[in-house]
């Protein structure tokens, strides 16, 4: 399983993590600005991630009563291919998958209409980024219509500090906590530091 280091490591060298100055899409100022979906444009190094959150997995539920992975969009889709293709192939036998994304009218995650799936599917969730868990848990309930069992949640950064949880359990290869400041009083800008405003801001 991959360490705190070397996670650091691998996202310092994809771009996930920067560190500077950065203007969040909420207006807040942080010294740290996490871009997870940069990793996905490395498979080898991704899979690093997805083979601990199976060797994880492994260790605390049945991962032959897994029938599906679910991610929310953008940035869980490919995390929920590339686990349920791990889960295939450590087990012989096919894991499915699906992805929730933003309904247009509510603007709240909802399993997409081309996903058919039957009540009652064990399903884990997983997601890159959180730091309130907004759409992890929008993405629950809406399993939940399904009468879905939520077998566990695997994130690549829980931005909470420790501190999110979804009532299943909990998987974090990464745990930090949000530093940011509110822009009159933000000592990054009381020292001159460069300002870089992200537009893209994931606070989910």
């Amino acid at each position: 399983m991959l360490t705190k280091i070397e996670i650091e490591t691998i996202f310092t060298e994809t771009g996930v993590m920067r560190e500077g100055h950065f203007k969040l899409k909420s207006g807040k100022h942080s010294p740290v600005y996490f871009n997870a979906k940069a990793i996905q444009q490395y498979p080898m190094k991704l899979n690093l991630f997805i083979d601990s959150w199976l060797e994880i997995l492994k260790q605390k539920v049945d991962i032959n009563k897994i029938d599906r992975i679910v991610g929310p969009a953008e940035g869980g889709i490919a995390l929920a291919y590339s686990l349920a293709e791990r889960i295939s192939e450590a087990r012989g036998r096919e894991c499915l998958m699906a992805y929730t994304s933003k309904d247009k009218d509510t603007g709240i995650m909802q399993l997409r209409k081309n996903f058919d799936l039957p009540n009652d599917e064990n399903i884990v969730v997983v997601e890159d980024v959180v730091t309130t868990g907004g759409s992890v848990q929008q993405t629950i309930d809406s399993l939940h219509e399904k009468n879905a069992n939520i077998m566990a949640v695997c994130l690549m950064v829980d931005r909470s500090g420790g501190t999110v949880g979804f009532g299943t359990e909990l998987i974090s290869l990464y745990t930090t906590e949000a530093i940011t400041y509110e822009s009159d009083e933000c000592p990054l800008c009381n020292k001159n530091i460069p300002l870089t405003a992200m537009s893209n801001n994931a606070k989910k």
